[in-house]
């Protein structure tokens, strides 16, 4: 007598649950540096921050949320992505003290001369200026103002401004595993960092909707 043997479906991704969570990242410049970085890099290194000489170590759930390999997402994400803002900023510091004041100041006149690329791979796809894309990020960051420490998530709304994206209304698609990196440049010469003991961190926040594949 012979058994018949049913073959059993393979298992794997089943189904994907959509997700209003936007991707952000940073890196930064250190005010010890001799001369600031010409390019910094975001969305290259989820572990730790890509310039020497910064202070804190880089976390996550502050700094990134990226899960994946370096400039891409992991396996079974799909992201449609439609805006982009930018922040500058500087964690965990005492903004009110004298010697600071001038910190708002440097960041309004890095963001008139720093561009903010964005790269699929190794080719371009968006370069604009800085200034042109909203700051107005709400952020996981421990900034202290005076006697008071706020702490905001990335992933809350952080306005409704933002650089757009998409194309005839619809958005771009970040598939999983496919490479890409933000570049944020200067020239050096231009001496940006001209205020001593205060460290220059760059935010990325990339809106959409975040895809996740259920596995069964």
């Amino acid at each position: 007598m012979s058994i018949q043997v049913a073959q059993l479906p393979a298992l794997g991704q089943v189904a994907g649950r959509p997700r209003k969570e936007a991707l952000y990242d940073t890196d930064g410049c250190a005010a010890a540096a001799a001369a600031p970085p010409a390019q910094v890099f975001l969305f290259a290194n989820p572990n730790a921050f890509g310039v020497a000489g910064l202070t804190p170590v880089k976390a996550a759930g502050r700094d990134t949320n990226l899960t994946g390999a370096a400039g891409s997402l992991p396996r079974a994400q799909h992201f449609l992505w439609y805006g982009v803002q930018h922040r500058i900023h500087a964690l965990g510091s005492n903004l009110t003290t004298l010697a600071n004041v001038g910190f708002f100041e440097l960041v309004s006149r890095a963001r008139d001369i720093m561009t903010w690329q964005f790269n699929f791979g190794n080719t371009p796809y968006i370069q604009t200026q800085l200034r042109d894309i909203p700051s107005n990020v709400s952020q996981f960051v421990q900034t202290t103002h005076g006697a008071t420490t706020t702490i905001s998530d990335c992933n809350g709304e952080g306005g409704r401004r933002h650089y757009d994206v998409t194309i005839s209304g619809q958005p771009q698609s970040l598939t999983e595993l496919e490479s890409f990196r933000v570049i944020v440049s200067t020239a050096a010469a231009l001496g940006f960092l001209a205020l001593a003991g205060q460290d220059l961190f760059h935010t990325s926040v990339l809106r959409g909707v975040n895809i996740k594949g259920i596995t069964g």
